[in-house]
């Protein structure tokens, strides 16, 4: 069942020191529940921590003003002339625990705090409680290490500096092998300096599986999800080696000489078609797909059986997302196996974003940039059925380098989407249109356009306050970069949340979100 969680500063900062069980705590919260923090809270932290927060889609509000104002009446005008709550309550309530009281309050949050002096104030009230993970998660004691705290939620490493500023263009440092002959046994973590063991990458059970992206060229990508079979058998045979370019790459799922000598026999038939592909077009690449199924066991053995390989088949694309998206939109022969390796061959040049396909089924409807000064967007989530929302921490402001202009598209929303929980299922995207956007310097053709204002998307959820206070909530117009320079300055905030991997392989890497009121048109509509 989805919970509702509060946390404080203190959560953040023990995540940082290493403290494994609230990490743990954090990462295993049922699906789709929330966890917020007082906007107090999150204007304490520096950039390493927000970017900790924002990564993890923990919400926080714009303002703690309106949580505030609805406690202290509260407090000052029904509650203290009922029994429903202690009436010394809000009195043991200070100053600096205020907004995050009475945000967990509105919401009837379990708190997760570290401040003993916190807890103790939250527990005055009726029906607030503390969660039960707290009773048996001690504080640890340890200087801050960012991309510890990062690896132990499961987020990939950032270069941080030990002030916590983060640099989006400096190489992050990777763990180095650590072999025994020609066999890797584990690697040294760059941020503890401890040999990380390693026997293959495992299932969540603790078995060993093929499942993972077991090589790259160039950078870091985000994984495909997978659900490949175990790969766990005795460590006899090496394994086979994909040979692109000059470069190997071993797979984990081959621990059986027969099996290499297929799986051989196959790559053989596909490298040369693969290496031309790319070799016409650089901005592409590839993405190896390597089928295994079980074979028999035998039930009185520890040993796992052996798996055997079964085919190969490539998907091409710009980004490992794109080269998915464009293979499952074509009919292909259904393989009785899991994908157990994925190989990601990056293009030899950068991708042009002009060719990248647009998300979710959507359009351009024209071009704009910001307002001056307004260089800012509204991060938002996807939420399966309740659709897309802001994540209430709204604004997040860009850097735009000294001379650039963004241009970016504005969308036409699709009037559902399709997304994949357990099965496919639809939910309907409520947009309208909006007259906020600057359109006092756009090149508008009125005789092609039949509309007023741009499309925008509303945001609000059952959880967002706005609608609490008699407005129309909040909107957001979907953009999308119209040239690289934008497309890479999009890429220094905060994507598109899809927690639950609703999304995957719908190409949302690029999909930002723009209040009206800061978008200027250009040109309206696009030819």
């Amino acid at each position: 069942m989805p919970r509702m969680i509060q946390i404080d500063k203190t959560v953040i900062d023990q995540i940082n020191s290493g403290n494994a069980d609230i990490a743990r705590a954090i990462r295993n919260l049922p699906p789709r529940s929330s966890v917020w923090m007082a906007y107090e809270t999150f204007a304490q932290l520096n950039p390493a921590e927000q970017r900790l927060a924002n990564d993890l889609g923990i919400n926080h509000p714009n303002t703690d003003q309106h949580y505030v104002a609805m406690y202290r009446i509260r407090g000052d005008a029904v509650l203290r002339h009922t029994k429903a709550m202690n009436p010394v309550a809000f009195d043991a309530v200070t100053p600096e625990y205020e907004a995050t009281i009475a945000l967990a309050e509105a919401h009837r949050a379990e708190l997760m705090t570290f401040d003993k002096q916190l807890s103790d104030a939250y527990r005055g009230f009726t029906g607030s409680k503390i969660a039960p993970e707290m009773s048996r998660i001690s504080a640890v004691t340890a200087p801050a290490n960012y991309n510890l705290g990062r690896k132990l939620v499961g987020l990939q490493p950032l270069n941080i500096t030990p002030d916590g500023t983060v640099h989006p263009t400096a190489p992050v440092p990777k763990p180095m092998r650590v072999n025994v002959g020609d066999k890797t046994i584990g690697h040294v973590d760059p941020d503890s300096g401890n040999l990380i063991k390693s026997d293959g990458p495992r299932t969540k059970g603790g078995a060993r599986t093929a499942s993972n992206i077991t090589a790259q060229v160039g950078d870091q990508i985000e994984p495909v999800q997978e659900y490949g079979p175990s790969g766990r058998g005795e460590a006899k045979f090496q394994g086979a080696i994909l040979a692109f370019r000059g470069v190997n790459y071993a797979l984990q799922g081959i621990n059986n000489l027969i099996q290499k000598q297929r799986y051989d026999k196959r790559w053989d038939q596909l490298k040369d078609g693969v290496q031309q592909k790319l070799d016409d077009d650089p901005q592409l690449g590839a993405l190896i797909l390597i089928y295994y199924s079980q074979g028999p066991g035998d039930p009185d053995s520890e040993i796992e059986s052996v798996l055997i390989f079964q085919d190969i088949q490539i998907a091409y694309g710009f980004t490992p997302n794109d080269a998915i998206r464009d293979f499952n939109s074509k009919p292909s022969t259904r393989i009785a196996a899991n994908v157990g390796d994925r190989i990601w061959l990056k293009p030899k040049e950068p991708t042009d974003v002009s060719r990248l396909k647009l998300p979710l089924g959507t359009k351009v409807a024209g071009l704009a940039t910001f307002v001056p000064g307004k260089e800012k967007l509204v991060r938002v989530k996807f939420s399966g059925p309740a659709g897309f929302d802001d994540k209430l921490s709204s604004r997040q402001s860009l850097d735009v380098p000294a001379g650039m202009t963004p241009r970016f598209y504005y969308l036409w929303p699709p009037d559902e989407i399709s997304y994949f929980d357990g099965k496919m299922k639809t939910v309907s995207v409520n947009w309208t249109f909006s007259d906020d956007a600057d359109e006092s310097m756009a090149e508008i053709n009125y005789v092609a356009k039949a509309w007023s204002g741009i499309p925008v998307v509303k945001l609000d959820s059952w959880i967002n306050p706005s609608t609490w206070f008699g407005d129309d909530g909040a909107v957001a117009a979907m953009v999308w970069p119209a040239d690289n320079s934008t497309a890479n300055l999009f890429q220094t905030s905060s994507p598109t949340g899809d927690n639950y991997g609703f999304l995957a392989s719908q190409s949302i890497s690029l999909l930002r979100w723009i209040r009206p009121e800061f978008v200027r048109v250009i040109k309206e509509p696009v030819d």
